[in-house]
Parts: structure tokens; C-alpha cells; sequence
């Protein structure tokens, strides 16, 4: 499964932050849920660089830790890693993969 689904306009996320964690955090969960009641157990995760918060170097690089977001939209990309992170540790049949990337 590739979970690309989101709101994912960072301007937009702090004029209407419940909107963002409802559909972001909310809808992964009930997506997982899903996707464990039927026994599906792979999942590629779309997030976003944003969970890196402000880094001092450009570009950014797999390697640097996550920071504090600034807008909903990257504080609700960076929840959602975290309780993917904390389900397959949980039940390591899981396989999830978190792809961060930018855009213009």
C-alpha cells in the first residue's frame, strides 16, 4: 500500500490546523486499521522533508535528525511517522517505509 494521501499545503495548515491533524493523523490511523484488520502489512508512507524542522545545512540529508516542524502540516507528517515507527516495532510483521522529499 502507498499511502500518499494528505492535506499538504503548509500555509493552509495553520489557518486550519484541525483539519490537517484530522485528516493526516486521524486518517493514517484509520487507514492502519484497516490495513490490519485485512492483513495487509506493507506500507509506504509519503511524508516530508518539513519533519526535519529548520536545519542549519542545505540540502538536507537522510541522516540529519528530526526537528520541531513549524505548521501543522509538518508537525501531523512527523506524528504520523511516529506511530508508524511505534507499530512495527510493536508487530515487526509490519513493513513501513517513510519516503521525506520536498518540493518547490
Amino acid at each position: 500500500m502507498i499511502h500518499f494521501a494528505g492535506l499538504k499545503a503548509v500555509g493552509e495548515s495553520v489557518a486550519k490546523p484541525l483539519d490537517y491533524y484530522d485528516n493526516n493523523v486521524h486518517g493514517t490511523l484509520c487507514l492502519a486499521s484497516a490495513m490490519q484488520t485485512t492483513n495487509i502489512n506493507n506500507l509506504i508512507f509519503s511524508s516530508s522533508a518539513t519533519v526535519y524542522g529548520d536545519q542549519p545545512n542545505i540540502p538536507y540529508e537522510e541522516s540529519f535528525p528530526t526537528g520541531t516542524p513549524q505548521s501543522p502540516y509538518g508537525k501531523s507528517k512527523l506524528m504520523v511517522e511516529h506511530i508508524l515507527t511505534d507499530l512495527q516495532k510493536a508487530q515487526p510483521a509490519w513493513s513501513i517505509s517513510l519516503l521525506r522529499y520536498s518540493t518547490p
